[in-house]
């Protein structure tokens, strides 16, 4: 065929296309499916681009005015941003999934996390294994001290997305190679294993406290429409966050004394300015920690 016809031939095609894609993304969206609304503006943005290239590529002699140019330019734009976002919801939804059939029944839907009754199992893993290639052990608690008056001030809902929002900060905050998990209501525990530079420790427990000390906007109501900042005032809120760290060296260490001593240690880091404390084992004492220079 000649190269005008192979392009009208071809620009047809993918118009047919995109119309059925078009239909069946708006009969996805017309049962609330999953992504159906992305996928249906990424397809109508991307029959505006196959128009508007299939006009400039046909219409070559004659010149077409610039407004066709960006107009197809942006629809491209705007398709290519839909199509990444469903890619990436679609990404995050398998991570999700994966993490579901990792942790059974005992994944917590809440923080997206091991669960109290899979935190145990992972803690006593852990020191096996220390037992077995001694080398220094890291404990990190995170412990958030005003969640009591949080619930009694606006609910259990408030108390719901508070954790929600700290355990995706903390997520995005640590290295995927630490283990994570909820130890109490109000605290969640890391394991790091082979944890020989402590200043690294304490950068870490620096980074998490001042991540998860950020203010979060509440939200109370289950009304989907309510959840947007936009739609209603809402009351910001800032969690009183202290980290308790410890470095265990001792190879006869036992797992449920140092979770223990490490979460009385968090606590014990609310009293101080940098709300970071460590339990030095050869001093026997509870040092809070200032913020080391970069």
């Amino acid at each position: 065929m000649p190269p005008r016809s192979a392009l009208l031939l071809g620009l047809a095609q993918a118009g047919l296309l995109g119309l059925v894609a078009l239909a069946l993304s708006l009969r996805s969206a017309w049962r609330r499916e999953r992504l159906a609304r992305t996928a249906v503006v990424g397809v109508f943005f991307m029959l505006i681009a196959v128009a508007g290239l299939g006009w400039i590529a046909l219409d070559r002699g004659h010149g077409v005015a610039w407004q066709v140019h960006a107009v197809s330019a942006l629809a491209g734009t705007i398709y290519l941003a839909t199509m990444a976002s469903a890619l990436w919801a679609r990404y995050a939804y398998l991570i999700e999934l994966r993490k579901v059939m990792e942790h059974g029944p005992d994944y917590d839907m809440l923080t997206r996390m091991r669960s109290y009754a899979q935190t145990a199992p992972m803690v006593t893993a852990a020191f096996k294994q220390h037992r077995k290639n001694p080398g220094p052990l890291g404990i990190m608690i995170i412990s958030i001290a005003n969640l009591y008056s949080l619930e009694k001030l606006y609910g259990q809902a408030a108390v719901n997305h508070v954790l929600f929002v700290s355990a995706g900060r903390l997520r995005r905050t640590v290295p995927t190679d630490i283990e994570m998990g909820r130890l109490t209501r109000d605290s969640f525990l890391l394991m790091l294993p082979g944890c020989r530079d402590s200043g690294q420790l304490i950068r870490l427990a620096h980074k998490v406290q001042a991540s998860l000390a950020r203010s979060v906007t509440l939200h109370t109501s289950f009304d989907i429409a309510s959840l947007d900042g936009a739609v209603t005032q809402q009351t910001r809120w800032v969690a009183h966050v202290g980290v308790g760290l410890l470095r265990v060296s001792k190879a006869d260490a036992r797992a449920a004394e140092s979770v223990a001593l490490v979460r009385g240690i968090s606590r014990s880091a609310w009293a101080s300015p940098s709300r970071v404390a460590w339990y030095d084992e050869h001093s026997g004492e509870i040092v809070a920690m200032p913020r080391l220079a970069a």
